[in-house]
């Protein structure tokens, strides 16, 4: 009597691909903002009028602080099928050192997800990403005052068409809903 052996294999996505990540880092000379009043001495050195003295005046400079960069990534992509394919991906970082190098309008966390459709010859590739508020600086109303930019959610998408093994026709729309930034 014969015996038939069935493959489940074929009915199983395979695994998830994904990835992990951690750095540290050490930056020194950095810039930073210098915010001072403008003195002759200054205002000489610049080969600016006298007419500005005392007036603020804002520069970069090179800091000799150090500052210390820390961050984990996370990374997922799972294929449901012979067309269909998810991805994700999760980003944090920290910035620890004075305040004159806080990197204004630094992205700390950042969240990203999508998917891939292909159904030869085309495919659609969506992604969604989204930021939290983000420090982008600090204003003149009242000291150590700061402003923000509100969280972000953004959709990116492209549609490719081979026409051949060596040519693609595509369309791809960047913030296609047209999110605005709002502080």
């Amino acid at each position: 009597m014969p015996t038939t052996t069935t493959c489940l294999w074929n009915s199983i996505p395979p695994p998830a691909a994904s990835s992990r990540s951690g750095r540290s880092a050490r930056i020194s000379p950095l810039l930073h903002n210098v915010t001072t009043l403008a003195t002759a001495a200054f205002l000489d050195d610049a080969g600016l009028s006298q007419d500005y003295l005392n007036y603020q005046i804002n520069y970069p400079d090179n800091t000799n602080e150090k500052v210390r960069q820390t961050g984990l990534e996370v990374a997922a992509r799972q294929r449901i099928n012979r067309w269909l394919s998810l991805f994700s991906n999760l980003s944090l970082n920290r910035n620890q050192g004075p305040r004159e190098t806080d990197f204004r309008g630094y992205v700390r966390k950042r969240v990203n997800a999508g998917f891939t459709l292909t159904r030869n010859p085309i495919t659609f590739n969506a992604n969604f990403y989204y930021t939290p508020k983000i420090f982008t600086g600090t204003n003149a109303i009242a000291p150590d005052g700061r402003t923000y930019t509100a969280a972000r959610y953004r959709v990116d998408a492209s549609i490719d068409f081979r026409v051949s093994k060596r040519v693609s026709l595509f369309v791809w729309g960047r913030n296609i809903f047209d999110e605005r930034d709002k502080t």
